[in-house]
């Protein structure tokens, strides 16, 4: 049994092609399922958790955020960063911009296999009672 359950790294995945990785990131690449199975196999048999894994969908929007120091973002098993929230009183009209996402562990099978439902991605968050945030605020 291993003594640390985080491992004191990230993921990160998705639209990454000539960006500036920092040290304690693991690359994942693949369709959602097989990136998620992937990340759930380390896990598995290292014994470990990652700190957070980030999902880049448009680079453009990645340099608003510092990934040297991804961990001011407080991830718990029950939150979730996106790069913007639209919080509305009808159900319809909220969104999120998923162009960058921060999860947990905990979160990202919600987030990676959000393909396989009909509930907005937003709505899905909802559902499993996933405190929705954005980063920079």
């Amino acid at each position: 049994m291993n003594n640390d359950f985080y491992n004191s790294k990230f993921t990160i995945s998705g639209d990454i092609d000539d960006i500036d990785i920092p040290f304690n990131f693991d690359i994942y690449s693949g369709s959602n399922s097989s990136i998620y199975m992937q990340i759930k196999e380390y896990e598995f048999n290292n014994d470990e958790f990652y700190d957070g894994h980030l999902i880049v969908r448009d680079k453009s929007k990645l340099k608003d955020i510092d990934l040297d120091n991804l961990n001011k973002y407080k991830l718990t098993p029950n939150n979730v960063y996106f790069y913007k929230v639209e919080h509305s009183g009808f159900d319809w009209d909220c969104k999120v911009d998923d162009s960058v996402i921060l999860c947990s562990s905990w979160v990202v099978p919600f987030v990676l296999n959000e393909h396989k439902i009909d509930n907005s991605l937003y709505g899905e968050m909802a559902t499993h009672r996933v405190e929705i945030k954005e980063f920079n605020q």
